[in-house]
């Protein structure tokens, strides 16, 4: 029996929320011990301003990897489950030597089984990370340095469709951007007492989209704090996915984006208490004024 997600964003869908549901259609494969198999990527949101939709679905397949079966498996004609009930796991226990039986799983309950037994499929998301496919030619942190990372969720009006209070979108002056620079500044204060990073230098990195492509206007309160930051803003998804999985410290946004990054992810992230989804481990949750517990976050030089 093979298990599967259709990784199909239905047009409105970003990266993040569709393959957070392949991660966890994978993890939910191997806690029930059946195999798994994935498909292309398909009708992703965000992808205007750098491909054709076709192009942009096959490099983020590319860039995921996720494994597909060795055999012929017919995932047109699956068994369909929407939810993760006793009549899906029935099934599931008389049929899991059906060779060839292929069974879609929905989105409806997928993050709620990750969410109920997140301190469980960890090993899982790291099996999937380790195949994760990207040009190194385009990697351009300096490995010599601490690199925090900031993702910045910015809602871009006529490309966009989810305005939820929950997402908390960066609007200049707003309490999200003070949200940010408090944490920046507070990070500064901290990696430069108590020798926290060594003699490690600091690279701030700064990755969200503009209103309009090319203008910064809307983050030039960063620019007024003094720290060496870098902004990364409307680069590939891929390229800002995968330096934010790369960095030390990563700030997660209240998205399927930042979420990959993290479970994903080297480092520490620094994520919200109303954070959406439950991360395994290495995380440090802070409040809307940027506070968080301070004696959890140190480096040592290697």
């Amino acid at each position: 029996m093979y298990i599967f997600n259709r990784a199909d964003g239905k047009q409105t869908e970003g990266i993040g929320a569709v393959a957070q549901c392949q991660i966890h259609a994978y993890t939910l494969s191997k806690m029930l011990n059946v195999d798994y198999t994935s498909t292309s990527f398909e009708n992703l949101q965000h992808y205007q301003e750098h491909s054709t939709q076709e192009e942009f679905c096959k490099d983020v397949t590319k860039f995921f990897n996720f494994p597909k079966s060795q055999g012929f498996v017919d995932i047109d004609n699956p068994v369909y489950f929407e939810r993760i009930d006793n009549k899906f796991l029935d099934f599931v226990k008389k049929n899991r030597d059906v060779k060839d039986l292929c069974v879609e799983i929905g989105n409806a309950d997928l993050m709620k089984m990750a969410d109920n037994n997140y301190q469980t499929w960890k090993p899982f998301a790291e099996e999937l990370s380790s195949l994760v496919f990207f040009d190194e030619d385009k990697y351009y942190y300096d490995d010599d340095k601490l690199n925090i990372a900031v993702h910045i969720t910015n809602f871009i009006e006529g490309r966009d469709n989810d305005r939820s209070l929950s997402r908390e979108q960066f609007v200049q002056g707003n309490k999200k951007e003070q949200y940010y620079i408090n944490l920046l500044q507070k990070f500064d204060k901290i990696f430069n007492q108590d020798n926290k990073t060594g003699s490690l230098e600091k690279e701030y990195h700064i990755f969200s989209r503009s209103q309009t492509p090319g203008d910064l206007t809307q983050f030039e309160e960063f620019t007024k704090l003094g720290l060496p930051i870098k902004f990364h803003i409307d680069e590939h998804p891929l390229t800002s996915l995968y330096h934010l999985i790369k960095s030390d410290v990563k700030v997660l946004s209240n998205s399927s984006f930042s979420y990959i990054s993290s479970i994903y992810g080297e480092g520490v992230s620094i994520a919200r208490t109303n954070f959406h989804h439950k991360i395994p481990d290495n995380v440090i949750y802070s409040e809307y004024d940027g506070s968080f517990d301070e004696s959890l976050l140190s480096f040592e030089e290697n």
